[in-house]
């Protein structure tokens, strides 16, 4: 029974507070902001339909009519920042100071020094600064910035020497000659030390297998025996066919390959070949394996060997 009664005094309270401050704010005295939106140049009714006029945000919300003027009613008193919104153009905003006596003033908007007061004309003029600018403009190309680029004057700058230097040295002169010498040395004063060239010559060489390949005598390659297995199509090839022809003329005759349908037959072949000529030839029946391919050495490498007349110590 306590709780419920403690419950209701609760409500009652809760209440009662709400009705006051319903109260107080019926009887708060409200004002009313007035201005005016100009843009030069431009009639007001080409862009007053779509503007509107905020206060704090979206706290109080005005519109401009159509000779530019607006006003913003039911607007207690503080100090309210005025901003005119438009898709086209921008507006500077101004700061309005309403006293609880009704006395309004206008001042420039300083986001810094908040105390600093400049103060304009009442009712509120609001001018346009310009348009908004939803795109960038794209930055152009031109020659400048490509002999600006960094590695194109580190192209350019050695190459620029390179031409200048002997017009500027005189290379037959003897001092000048031992003087160069003297700075080569310098720069290597080791002998044991490989040069650049050197160095580079030895990178850009083929490695010593290619030099064994090249060093092998023409007997040994007499000698030997090369094997390959390769598919033979009956019909047409499988692989894209290219031809060079002018527009509109990709089904003439010339220009067109005759076709099987689901594809042309094909035969699997090993064959074999020496120095001396061909070896024999033999037709792979079914798909290739360890198996088939043993039975195919087995009868036909050394009948070939024996045929191209190799060596003992001929090589597979």
């Amino acid at each position: 029974m306590l709780f419920k009664y403690q419950h209701g005094f609760i409500l009652t309270v809760l209440f009662g507070l709400c009705t006051h401050y319903n109260a107080v704010a019926e009887g708060e005295e409200k004002f009313r902001v007035e201005g005016r939106a100009l843009v030069y140049g431009v009639r007001t009714e080409e862009w007053t339909p779509l503007a509107h006029v905020l206060l704090d945000g979206e706290e109080h919300v005005g519109f401009v009519r159509l000779d530019g003027s607006f006003t913003v009613n039911d607007v207690p008193s503080g100090s309210y920042v005025v901003h005119i919104v438009s898709p086209v153009y921008r507006f500077e905003p101004v700061r309005v100071d309403i006293t609880a006596t009704g006395k309004t003033r206008a001042r420039r908007v300083n986001y810094i020094k908040t105390s600093e007061v400049v103060q304009l004309p009442y009712p509120v003029q609001m001018r346009c600064t310009g348009q908004h600018s939803y795109f960038t403009k794209r930055d152009t190309w031109g020659w400048s910035d490509f002999f600006m680029n960094p590695m194109v004057l580190m192209m350019v700058l050695p190459l620029l020497i390179i031409l200048l230097l002997p017009k500027l040295i005189n290379m037959n002169d003897p001092g000048m000659r031992r003087e160069m010498e003297q700075s080569m040395n310098m720069l290597n004063p080791s002998p044991e030390i490989p040069d650049v060239s050197e160095l580079m010559t030895k990178f850009f060489a083929p490695p010593k297998s290619q030099e064994n390949i090249l060093m092998i005598p023409q007997d040994f390659w007499e000698n030997t025996l090369w094997t390959d297995e390769t598919q033979i199509e009956l019909f047409g090839r499988s692989v894209s066919h290219y031809v060079w022809r002018k527009s509109n003329t990709a089904f003439q005759k010339k220009n067109l390959i005759p076709t099987v349908k689901y594809g042309g037959a094909s035969v699997m072949v090993w064959g074999c070949f020496a120095a001396s000529g061909p070896g024999r030839l033999a037709v792979i029946n079914g798909t290739m394996n360890s198996a088939v391919y043993q039975k195919i050495l087995k009868e036909n490498v050394r009948p070939s060997v024996c045929d191209l007349t190799l060596k003992r110590t001929w090589v597979l």
